[in-house]
């Protein structure tokens, strides 16, 4: 299952999930982002096995979150619950397409679904920035 089994897997896993957790609470992005990444590049893991794993934590990970934010009066419960029930019935659907596909493939939907939702959430001008510096290297090269 594991390629890092024994006190280093249990520690890399452990840093994985504080830095997940702490990234999570901080600016609300889900520990899959930075967990799954972690877990197969730096702990070896099977994409497979690290998507599952990653599920697997987000209940406690997401409770102590939102607790902490309903102390301050930062969630809309309504808009949250009808959230959760899509969330339900869409990770059945992805888990069960997940588990129909090679490893290969969910690692390049992975990060190519990280690099454009990584695009859209830049400042406008960064991306019109980019746009530019795209056009100029382009622009460059010989025909």
């Amino acid at each position: 299952m594991a390629s890092m089994i024994g006190i280093e897997g249990d520690l890399g896993a452990f840093l994985i999930g504080a830095v997940a957790g702490t990234l999570s609470g901080l600016l609300g992005i889900g520990g899959g982002i930075v967990m799954v990444p972690l877990m197969v590049l730096a702990l070896g893991l099977d994409q497979h096995v690290a998507q599952e794993i990653s599920l697997s934590v987000i209940v406690p990970t997401s409770l102590s979150g939102a607790l902490s934010s309903a102390r301050k009066g930062n969630v809309a419960w309504r808009f949250a619950i009808f959230l959760a029930c899509g969330a339900l019935a869409g990770s059945f659907i992805g888990a069960t397409l997940s588990n129909a596909l090679p490893e290969y493939v969910l690692r390049k939907m992975f990060a190519i679904i990280l690099v454009i939702l990584g695009y859209r959430i830049l400042p406008a001008e960064v991306r019109q920035r980019l746009h530019g510096m795209l056009k100029l290297t382009a622009m460059k090269r010989p025909l």
